[in-house]
């Protein structure tokens, strides 16, 4: 600063070196100085915020979208770290980010907007009841809000999208679960998926009589099971004064106790079949052994 007291001023974009060469006086006098010096310019810090919009089902977060890490988060005017989604109205909400440089001390700020979209409900039924394989045609409605993009999958590997009523024709037995996936305008998204069973269809044939005498014909008694639909049965004989003789799992009777042949005679049963959903089928009655 001169004697005058008038400062000269630099204002430099970027670091530079310079030279004072001279300097003159209000009365035209010159002295030369050739004095060099720099200003050494720090550059502020580049920041970046990238936020994407929410839906009212996302979780709460913290906040750590600013870059470079480290500076403070403000929502809506609020020093915060955290953006509780959950407990947010549906609306826009300012969001500013300030970073200090810890080397420089030089200051910048970032702000964007982030918007809360409602999200979508997704529900569906099925139906009519029961299924099996002998009416395996199941029709689907979609009972979901606030959407306008569905897409299903119905387990068995088919795929099928915007449609609300349809009617799917399965063509095995067994578990399957569909699935529906549901988004609205806002990207926000929900699903849900449901247990569907295509029951077999199966017959229980249990004879009234056998025959235990090793000709290789109808040497057992037990039930017939037909169309695979049954997962085990139980088996239980009694002779004539009402004494269990026989008891076992899977396995018929061949009209023996001890590995001798049983008297000719009528004997009673219990037998207990569990179906694949083990629903439980009972059978009892009596049969005739003839040896």
């Amino acid at each position: 600063e001169f004697s005058s007291g008038i400062p000269i001023r630099f204002n430099p974009e970027f670091t530079t070196t310079y030279t004072i060469v001279s300097i003159t006086d209000d009365n035209g006098c010159n002295s030369s100085v050739n004095q060099t010096d720099s200003i050494v310019v720090n550059p502020l810090p580049v920041l970046t915020l990238n936020m994407p919009n929410f839906c009212t089902q996302d979780s709460s977060i913290s906040l750590n979208y600013g870059r470079p890490f480290g500076g403070n988060y403000y929502v809506d005017g609020e020093l915060t770290t955290f953006f509780d989604i959950e407990n947010l109205e549906i609306e826009t909400y300012q969001i500013k980010y300030d970073y200090t440089d810890s080397i420089t001390s030089c200051f910048n700020t970032i702000s964007t907007t982030v918007q809360i979209n409602s999200s979508p409900y997704a529900d569906f039924e099925f139906g009519p009841f029961p299924l099996d394989i002998d009416n395996p045609s199941v029709e689907f409605k979609n009972s979901s809000d606030y959407y306008n993009y569905t897409y299903w999958d119905l387990g068995d590997g088919t795929k099928l999208e915007n449609l609300d009523e349809f009617t799917h024709l399965y063509s095995d037995t067994g578990r399957f679960i569909p699935q529906l996936f549901i988004e609205n305008e806002y990207g926000c998204i929900d699903s849900i998926q449901k247990e569907l069973y295509i029951n077999p269809v199966f017959s229980i044939y249990i004879p009234t009589a056998f025959s235990p005498n090793e000709d290789g014909m109808n040497d057992n008694f037990g039930p017939y099971l037909r169309d695979g639909g049954w997962k085990r049965f139980e088996i239980n004989i009694f002779n004539q004064w009402g004494e269990k003789i026989f008891n076992d799992e899977n396995n018929p009777w061949d009209g023996k106790i001890n590995e001798k042949y049983c008297p000719n005679g009528i004997y009673s049963y219990t037998i207990i079949v569990y179906d694949f959903l083990e629903r439980i089928h009972t059978r009892t009655g009596s049969f005739s052994l003839i040896r």
